[in-house]
């Protein structure tokens, strides 16, 4: 849709650091180098190295179904950044605006909801939270009132999220 609208290129969200540098390469080209299609080495695996200094990083890579290293690189390897926004989705915050759209039977609040907890899941490694997030904020942005497979697919999403922010919890609070 962008390149349609007449842009030149795009960097979809959430941010992925080594697109967007590529990106920025490419358009704008590196000192004493012509612009031109450039890919920038991936940087070294970010978990095994931050994981021996990060005992948090180290408990959430036990985490069924987290993927610290796309959290990492999301913060551009940097640990204390992506501990600190594991806190902040682990405190639920995302769950409890979703519930209460949906107890307002609001559509939109759903929508805008799912987007949020889309972003958040995503930028800390629950890529299945954020497939799910994204599949009920499309209902919600194509529906007028809930069909009966949004309402199951937001059954789906609020369970994984609530089973996801407990395992969180439980690696951030251990110690």
């Amino acid at each position: 849709d962008c390149l349609a609208a007449g842009m030149n290129d795009f960097i979809a969200k959430p941010l992925d650091v080594l697109a967007f540098h590529a990106t920025l390469l490419r358009w704008l080209g590196e000192p004493g180098r012509p612009a031109g299609p450039v890919r920038p080495e991936p940087p070294a695996p970010l978990v095994a190295a931050v994981a021996d200094a990060r005992p948090l990083v180290h408990r959430l890579a036990a985490v069924p179904g987290f993927d610290p290293a796309q959290g990492l690189a999301g913060a551009n390897g940097n640990a204390a950044l992506f501990e600190r926004l594991v806190r902040l989705f682990a405190q639920g915050t995302d769950l409890q605006a979703l519930h209460e759209a949906v107890v307002a039977d609001d559509t939109h609040a759903i929508g805008q909801a799912a987007h949020r907890l889309r972003g958040g899941a995503a930028a800390v490694g629950f890529s299945a939270v954020a497939s799910l997030a994204l599949a009920v904020e499309t209902d919600a942005r194509h529906a007028h009132a809930p069909s009966a497979g949004a309402a199951v697919r937001l059954a789906e999403v609020m369970a994984a999220l609530d089973t996801a922010q407990s395992a969180l919890r439980a690696a951030v609070e251990a110690r």
